[in-house]
């Protein structure tokens, strides 16, 4: 099983490029990008994909394989004590999306959030 780290800000630009499937098409941008060797244009495509993307359908646990979807409304609670939070889910969400829509990640417990560099 993957641990997630307390601090994002451990996590490298490697990670998270080599976590991703570049061949989705979607992703063709960034993995144009990287192929180029033009890191910076890739983390912007990458943020603007994700700005812009229409295919979400779930919350995947990633440490364990086979993926399977986060049950957000059977059991919400179960989801948010992952993510350290209390109070409703959907306002969270909802400020975590704001925050999102300005290059900012604001994980769990957290009051401030960090820069994405986007």
């Amino acid at each position: 099983m993957k641990a997630i780290p307390y601090d994002e800000r451990t996590i490298t630009d490697e990670d998270i490029f080599s976590a991703l499937y570049l061949n989705y098409p979607e992703l063709e941008r960034v993995r144009t990008a990287l192929d180029s060797g033009d890191k910076q244009r890739a983390k912007q495509e990458l943020v603007h994909y994700f700005e812009t993307r229409y295919n979400v359908h779930y919350y995947y646990d990633y440490r364990k394989l086979p993926l399977t979807p986060v049950e957000t409304d059977d059991n919400p609670y179960l989801f948010q004590s992952s993510m350290g939070l209390q109070g409703s889910l959907k306002d969270f969400c909802l400020f975590a999306g704001r925050k999102l829509m300005q290059h900012i990640y604001a994980p769990g417990k957290r009051t401030q959030g960090i820069g994405s560099g986007g």
